[in-house]
C-alpha cells in the first residue's frame, strides 16, 4: 500500500535548502541542492524510526499547503510503500582509485545526487539489465 508523505522544501541555491517533514516531528534536512535533500530523506526517516518511533500516518497534503509557512515556496510528495523504511541501511566500505572516485563524484554531482545514492542507483540499474530483481 502506498503512502504519500509531504516534504516541505524551502531555500535557494544562493544559500542552501532545508526540508521539513510534518509527519516526523523534529526531523529537518539541510543540503546544498534539492537533489541532495531528496537523497537524504529516506536515510533521515530511517534514523528517526531506528530511535524507536513508529511510521506515522501521512498528513493531508492540502492541509500542509495551507498551514505550513514555507509550503507556498515548494512542497514535494514523497511516495513510499508501507514498511519500506524498515529495510535497514547498511554501510559498506568499497575501494577505488583516486581517479575513479573523482569520476564517480563528478557523475554524481552532474546527476544532482550523493555519491552513495548514485552508486546504489547505478548498481541496481545494472543488476536489472542483467535480469537480477532489484
Amino acid at each position: 500500500m502506498w503512502k504519500n508523505y509531504p516534504v516541505v522544501i524551502h531555500g535557494d541555491s544562493q544559500t542552501n535548502y532545508s526540508a521539513f517533514l510534518p509527519d516526523f516531528p523534529g526531523l529537518t534536512i539541510q543540503a546544498d541542492t534539492i537533489g541532495e535533500i531528496l537523497d537524504d530523506v529516506q536515510e533521515a526517516v530511517e534514523v528517526y524510526l531506528d530511535e524507536g518511533e513508529e511510521l506515522p500516518p501521512p498528513s493531508d497534503i492540502d492541509q500542509v499547503m495551507q498551514t505550513h509557512p514555507y509550503a507556498k515556496g515548494g512542497i514535494i510528495v514523497m511516495g513510499t510503500v508501507s514498511g519500506a523504511f524498515r529495510d535497514k541501511l547498511e554501510r559498506k566500505t568499497i575501494s577505488a582509485r583516486t581517479s575513479e572516485w573523482a569520476s564517480i563524484d563528478a557523475a554524481a554531482k552532474t546527476a544532482k545526487s550523493t555519491r552513495s545514492a548514485f552508486l546504489v542507483r547505478t548498481a541496481l540499474e545494472r543488476a536489472r539489465e542483467l535480469g537480477i530483481p532489484a
